[in-house]
């Protein structure tokens, strides 16, 4: 009779145990789906942010330019075009420099100015480089300092107001 009582209470606790596992289980809520991923954005670096109206610091004093994609590269090639004044031999509406931001580095534009010596005839080509200093100023500077007049340049934007 002892081993059918005990056999009786094994049972039972197992009966118990399973019922409480069971109900555990039962009771635990599923984990929370994870998190949506946060949307992506894309911010364009700030050498390519140069279209636009810029008042330059040229040796005859300050000049308009406007710089504009490069209609034959497109994407972010630009073109500056002189718009008031003149830069020696360079008059408005002519091509001042072309330029290409640098992939590298998100404050710096690479490309080939264009200038005129006293006395010499034709345009001079010089390598340059820009350093933007925020959204609406730079510095243009070039590599071989001296080889044109008036460098380096500092630019502003002209507001569109």
């Amino acid at each position: 009779m002892t081993t059918d009582r005990l056999a009786i209470g094994i049972r039972f606790s197992v009966c118990v145990l399973a019922v409480m596992l069971f109900a555990a289980c039962a009771e635990a809520p599923p984990p929370p789906p994870p998190p949506p991923p946060p949307p992506q954005t894309y911010t364009v670096p700030i050498n390519e942010q140069l279209e636009g109206n810029w008042s330059a610091t040229f040796p005859e004093g300050q000049r308009q330019v406007t710089i504009q994609p490069d209609p034959q590269l497109g994407d972010h090639n630009y073109v500056a075009r002189l718009v008031d004044g003149d830069y020696g031999t360079i008059h408005p509406g002519a091509v001042l420099f072309t330029a290409t931001p640098n992939p590298s580095i998100p404050n710096l534009v690479n490309g080939d100015q264009k200038c005129s010596l006293p006395g010499r005839m034709g345009l001079l080509h010089a390598p340059m480089s820009i350093a933007i200093e925020d959204k609406d100023h730079f510095t243009e500077t070039l590599r071989n300092p001296g080889t044109c007049p008036g460098f380096p340049m500092k630019f502003a934007r002209i507001s569109s107001r």
